[in-house]
């Protein structure tokens, strides 16, 4: 998938939203609009879909909602901003991984205390029965043995 992220299309996109654009349209893998702009960052527009009464927890067809996107990709404030408009903290995807799963996987830190201060649940399991300190420590392992080999 590709994103633009200028000004431009940043406020095109805050144009649409602000004449009424349906602030639930989906794209591609059946992604919500709020999905893609919390996974890209993209918090000003986030802040407007919401604003615009976009479903906070709508899901792709891979089961992750906006929280899951921004949680695997850092996104701190996007993160903030879906919790404040009472995103579900512990919602899984189809792989029941939730989003601090997603989050220590790839060692979002921030992320993570964010998770666990909105009540995260620590121990939740995902379908192969791991939880978020073991996508840490497999994540941290994954790093070490990209260092290790030259990656």
């Amino acid at each position: 998938m590709c994103m633009y992220t200028d000004a431009g299309h940043v406020a095109l996109a805050l144009a649409l939203v602000a004449k009424g654009a349906d602030a639930d349209a989906r794209g591609d893998a059946s992604a919500p609009a709020l999905l893609h702009a919390a996974r890209t960052g993209l918090d000003v527009i986030v802040a407007a879909l919401l604003a615009a009464g976009a479903a906070v927890d709508a899901r792709d067809d891979t089961g992750a909602t906006a929280l899951f996107a921004a949680a695997a990709e850092g996104r701190v404030d996007a993160v903030g901003a879906l919790l404040a408009a009472a995103a579900a903290v512990d919602a899984r995807d189809g792989d029941a991984t939730t989003p601090l799963m997603a989050a220590a996987v790839r060692g979002h830190a921030a992320v993570a205390s964010v998770l666990l201060d909105a009540g995260a649940a620590v121990d939740a399991r995902n379908v192969e029965g791991h939880t978020a300190l073991m996508f840490a420590h497999n994540g941290a392992n994954q790093a070490v043995a990209c260092v290790n080999t030259g990656h």
